[in-house]
């Protein structure tokens, strides 16, 4: 099935490309017993590459249920849920 056509907001060049700023349903995260997670990797036979993020909050919500189902099967548990983040506060980046 095909994602929804977004609604375009603002349209703009930038450095020879288009660029579309879509609205948005808002983000899901991956929670482990209420608190947001971020999740790392690192290979054992190669320490000295150090850690991997990967991603945990996504704007498509498939991505977040099927990270979340990976992390159940993979803990043996059904305390990871997804949740919808739409709500927000504006902050200012410290100085």
């Amino acid at each position: 099935m095909p994602r929804p056509k977004p609604r375009v907001i603002l349209k703009g060049v930038l450095d020879g490309m288009d660029v579309e700023v879509c609205e948005e349903y808002g983000v899901f995260a991956v929670f482990y017993e209420s608190l947001p997670i971020k999740v790392r990797t690192i290979n054992p036979k190669s320490p000295e590459l150090g850690y991997k993020y990967k991603k945990s909050s996504y704007t498509e919500p498939g991505h977040a249920f099927n990270l979340a189902a990976k992390l159940n099967k993979l803990f043996k548990t059904d305390k990871f849920e997804v949740r919808w983040m739409r709500d927000s506060r504006v902050i200012q980046e410290e100085e």
